[in-house]
């Protein structure tokens, strides 16, 4: 009998500490039965779901082979548009943040079921909302005044 090869996509998981603005080292995600998120532990101790925000690895890499979490700021390397990579339930995508036509550009790779997407060759990770708010404040900004 001939073995399927499965593809899976690596499950990673990055936490930020609200509280102490600060990255956590994710050893271990806790889910309650209802797959509702209760707690995040590092090696030392535990994290509340109301003092962390949990973000997944999207399995993608930008262009420079870095990879993406939920929460970080992407940028086209064409134009000055901003990103924000968010899950939405069924796939990963970014919401843009710059106006783009009739409105805002949403896109998305479904990296779940096709984990043989990896790379995005078109954007590049400059940051993320906890660390470079800032960038989020410029873009609004530069939007604001186009």
């Amino acid at each position: 009998m001939d073995k399927q090869k499965r593809i899976q996509r690596e499950i990673k998981f990055r936490a930020w500490d609200k509280i102490n603005n600060r990255w956590i080292d994710v050893w271990k995600v806790v889910f309650a039965i209802d797959g509702s998120l209760q707690a995040v532990c590092d090696l030392e101790e535990m994290y509340g779901m109301y003092q962390i925000d949990l973000e997944q690895f999207t399995g993608l890499k930008d262009k420079n082979g870095v990879e993406i979490y939920e929460g970080d700021i992407l940028k086209n390397w064409l134009k000055e548009y901003l990103f924000i990579m968010e899950y939405g339930g069924l796939a990963f995508g970014w919401r843009g943040l710059t106006p783009f036509a009739n409105g805002r550009v949403e896109f998305s790779y479904d990296t779940i079921t096709n984990p043989k997407i990896k790379r995005i060759p078109g954007l590049e990770v400059i940051g993320n909302i906890h660390e470079n708010p800032k960038l989020l404040e410029k873009q609004g900004e530069s939007s604001a005044q186009r």
